[in-house]
């Protein structure tokens, strides 16, 4: 007992790690290596969970890691050398330590040398540090206990981009009734948090920083200053006391906070890169705010301002400028005195609020639950453009009351559209669906890292009761359809819907235009009903066409997401007539054998992007059904032209054209010689035989 010496091998393993110990350890000598590998670290964190007893462990947030360390001489020797390597969620390391222990009954002193630090992040980048000279420390028994003290020192950090900084230690002690610590960082750059997190935001800017934690027994004072010509300024500093029991602090809910915090963020747009890819935000902030009372109960005084706010993003065709708001802050309360922000344009009209938020009190037998907060907040928009864009305008006014209380988010108010138009695109981009997940191993890891995405989220389902008006200026074009829609909606999700947003409510068609059949038809009478999901309403539509003696053309029935499109006629009359009426304008002259041809053609243009051309195409043995203006055969031609055609082979193919306004028809042959290099010959009103040579261009 009175020369500790070790040696041996160990191995072990159970679910989620595996490890082996090999060496000799002793005071004057010895070498060996400790390997560690965390396989799965939940699983792990479940088994250990078996003997309560036990810590917990520091690993359990990690997935895996893979750690190894090696040493060498004894813990006595002058020469003792430890050097670690690890690996954990991407992150690496290495350190190598020159380490000397001098033991007696009742003082241990020992010479510690960081020779090489270097860490390395997921994004690649590294950081190495070094002490500015070897640390001396003392561990002794006084009055029955351990007390450390230690010399001053520095520790001399390098990263990314050759920047160094500077983490400097003073003199101190802790233990047995005397606690005293003072570190103080320097210059740590901004560029580091990008590099390590992969925040890109004030990268690239100057900025001087000092921040300062100082214990002298059981009062605690942190600071933080921050100096920068792009980013502004930051000057802060609290204090408190705590007590150490055990090894461990202990806070009272009663204990004394004392503090201030003053900053000054400039006008500038390097704001811009916290905000979402393609937003730009500038502004000016400022505050000073005093802290006082106790942790139970904190008393908060001072204000806010914010001057020149601007958010725009192109993309969207938002541009807000000329905010402004001040906030005054009382106790435990912060009150939004006023808020004010225009719209995009000359007259974008703005957006008002007033609102305070009150955070609860803690003490001893209740710890602070942000479940006990309270937010209320008024939005009122007079003529507000919201967008801009020239397929996307919309100017709202209304008020929107926000109300926040025991985790329930409640919204309530009235909504109009004082002027909107918007374009749809004729070619929706293609999606995958509803049953698809794509993630990779960073947004798993991602959400279940995040307080949003598990049961546990702050918030419960919203509550909202929201009544939008369209007005009389709301216009809709695309998909076929140019119109003016007018009626209310009454929006609302709750938990009934699962946080789903529903709508009820009728929407009315105002005149406008509807394509089909190759004819823009005029809508005579069109009505969205919603009853449920905002994106399937169901439709009633009648569209005839104009300047004929009869009323004839379609009526839509069932749902946006499954319509229903039905040849009409007041009187009614049989569909071959309504064909002729509708596409021809007059009846039909030969009886049946145009009425099919019409019918064909017409099935075709209905189908547009719905296949049902394709499908009567597939019926008949055929490959192209269609009905278009112009003819292939006379390029001069103005009038409509049936074509069916057939792929008789890889490289031949066959059609016939005939002109809904002729009698005679024409038949195509188009055989590809090679990739750029295609016969066409032509029978008809005119035989001709040409050699095509094609040209593509990107």
């Amino acid at each position: 007992l009175d020369s500790p010496h070790l040696q041996g091998h160990l191995q072990w393993q159970w679910p989620g790690m595996q490890g082996q110990w090999q060496g000799d350890l002793q005071a004057e000598r010895g070498q060996g290596a400790l390997m560690l590998t965390l396989t799965d670290a939940a699983q792990n964190a479940r088994w250990l969970a078996q003997w309560p007893q036990l810590p917990q462990l520091p690993w359990q947030a990690l997935s895996t890691a893979r750690a190894q360390l090696h040493w060498s001489q004894g813990w006595n020797h002058p020469q003792a050398r430890l050097q670690a390597q690890w690996t954990q969620n991407k992150w690496a390391g290495k350190l190598a330590l020159s380490a000397r222990a001098d033991l007696s009954p009742q003082m241990v002193h020992t010479h510690l040398n960081l020779e090489q630090l270097r860490i390395t992040s997921p994004t690649g980048q590294t950081w190495s540090a070094q002490l500015g000279m070897p640390m001396l420390a003392q561990f002794q028994r006084v009055r029955g206990q351990w007390q450390a003290q230690w010399n001053a020192n520095s520790l001399q950090t390098q990263g990314p981009g050759n920047h160094t900084a500077q983490l400097l230690v003073a003199q101190g002690l802790w233990g047995a009734g005397a606690h005293q610590l003072q570190l103080k960082a320097q210059n740590w750059p901004l560029a580091w948090g990008q590099a390590a997190l992969g925040i890109t935001a004030l990268s690239e800017a100057q900025v001087d920083t000092q921040a300062e934690l100082s214990i002298q027994q059981q009062v605690i004072r942190a600071q933080l200053h921050w100096d920068s010509p792009l980013a502004g300024s930051l000057h802060a500093h609290v204090q408190s006391t705590a007590n150490l029991h055990n090894g461990q602090w202990q806070w009272s809910t009663q204990s004394p906070l004392q503090g201030e915090v003053q900053t000054d963020l400039p006008e500038m747009g390097a704001w811009s890169r916290l905000a979402p890819p393609g937003w730009r935000v500038r502004g000016r902030l400022s505050s000073r705010i005093t802290l006082s009372g106790s942790l139970a109960h904190p008393q908060w005084q001072g204000q806010a301002k914010g001057e020149n706010i601007a958010i725009r993003s192109a993309l969207d065709g938002v541009e807000f400028r000329n905010g402004r708001f001040t906030a005054q802050l009382q106790d435990q309360q912060i009150i939004l005195q006023d808020f004010s922000i225009s719209g995009a344009g000359e007259h974008g009209g703005n957006l008002r609020g007033q609102g305070q938020i009150v955070w609860p009190a803690a003490d001893d037998s209740k710890p602070w639950d942000a479940a006990d907060g309270l937010v209320q907040l008024k939005l009122v928009a007079e003529q507000l453009r919201v967008t801009n864009r020239a397929d996307r305008r919309l100017v709202i006014s209304g008020e929107v009351d926000t109300h926040v209380a025991q985790r329930q988010l409640q919204l309530r108010g009235h909504v109009r559209a004082d002027q909107a138009l918007f374009v749809l695109p004729e070619d929706t981009t293609p999606t995958l669906g509803k049953d698809v997940r794509v993630r990779s191993s960073h947004t798993t890891e991602a959400l279940a890292q995040s307080p949003l995405s598990t049961s546990g989220s702050w918030l419960m389902v919203p509550d909202v009761q929201v009544t939008l008006d369209l007005g009389e200026d709301f216009y809709m074009m695309g998909q076929g359809v140019t119109t003016r829609l007018t009626g209310q909606l009454q929006v609302h999700s709750n938990a009934q819907t699962q946080g789903q947003p529903r709508l009820q409510g009728q929407l009315q068609t105002v005149g406008g235009l509807y394509k089909a059949y190759g004819q823009n038809l005029a809508i005579e009478q069109g009505t969205l009903t919603f009853s449920g999901a905002y994106d399937n309403p169901q439709l009633l539509i009648v569209a005839l066409r104009a300047n004929i003696s009869e009323r004839v053309g379609v009526r839509v029935t069932g749902t946006a997401l499954s319509p229903a499109i039905r040849l009409y006629a007041d009187p009614d009359m049989p569909d071959a007539d309504k064909l002729a009426w509708l596409m021809l304008g007059r009846s039909a002259a030969n009886g049946g054998a145009e009425s099919v041809v019409l019918q064909q053609a017409a099935l075709s243009l209905l189908g547009g992007k719905n296949t049902l051309g394709s499908e009567v195409a597939q019926a008949l043995g055929l490959d192209e059904v269609s009905l278009a203006q112009g003819s292939r055969a006379d390029t001069n031609a103005t009038g409509t032209a049936l074509t069916l055609g057939k792929r008789l082979s890889k490289d031949f193919y066959m059609a016939y054209e005939s002109s809904l306004n002729g009698t005679f028809g024409s038949l195509f042959i188009f055989y590809d010689l090679s990739r750029r290099w295609t016969l066409r010959a032509q029978a008809g009103d005119q035989s001709t035989l040409d050699l095509i040579y094609t040209i593509r261009k990107r």
